[in-house]
């Protein structure tokens, strides 16, 4: 019976270790998991703000922001014309989606030559936008793009328009001038949607 009593010991705290073991590598793995989740936008800006001082890390912010919005819209605009059942609404998808794809790879070249660092995937903000809206009848769905486009549009031309007043760096303000361009023209298709939206 000792004999017995010895081997269950044994036993018993073989596999408590086993399992305490298992809770330990399980618990760093969730933790590891949950670094690899961080918003890409947050990411981008805690590595930004190791490398600049204070002005720099302005125009850094400025372009993280940015490229969330690229990344957004582009999203959103091949949704709208996977989801929309009007012609006109994915053809602003498309323009959306084609137009802010470059402006993204625009933006990658002038960060890098900076040696800002951008984020490369959908924000958890842009995310739930997208998910909001891929949640919609057909029809809800149409309305909320059109009306969500123009609203970020002319919140998108406000910060353009003030960060060419603020910065003064040669190869940024180029950007934005382009950018501001391109947001203008979609606002506009945007609006003639907006209008042919209320007038039904």
């Amino acid at each position: 019976m000792k004999m017995l009593s010895n081997q269950f010991r044994h036993f018993f705290t073989h596999y408590t270790l086993i399992i305490v073991n298992l809770f330990i590598v399980s618990t760093f793995i969730g933790c590891e998991s949950s670094k690899d989740k961080q918003d890409s936008e947050e990411k981008a800006e805690e590595l930004n703000e190791a490398k600049f001082d204070d002005n720099q890390e302005d125009l850094a912010n400025f372009l993280v922001e940015v490229a969330s919005i690229n990344l957004t819209e582009s999203a959103i605009g091949k949704l709208a014309q996977n989801k929309s059942e009007n012609a006109e609404v994915k053809e602003l998808g498309k323009m959306a989606e084609s137009h802010h794809l470059h402006a993204q790879e625009d933006l990658k070249t002038l960060a890098s030559s900076k040696q800002i660092s951008l984020p490369m995937s959908i924000t958890d903000d842009g995310q739930k936008t997208y998910d909001n809206l891929n949640e919609k009848s057909v029809r809800d769905f149409e309305k909320e793009y059109v009306d969500r486009t123009v609203k970020s549009h002319k919140d998108a031309i406000d910060k353009f328009e003030k960060a060419k007043q603020k910065f003064t760096d040669a190869d940024l303000n180029n950007y934005i001038n382009t950018t501001l361009s391109t947001l203008r023209t979609h606002l506009v298709k945007a609006m003639e949607c907006q209008r042919k939206q209320q007038s039904m």
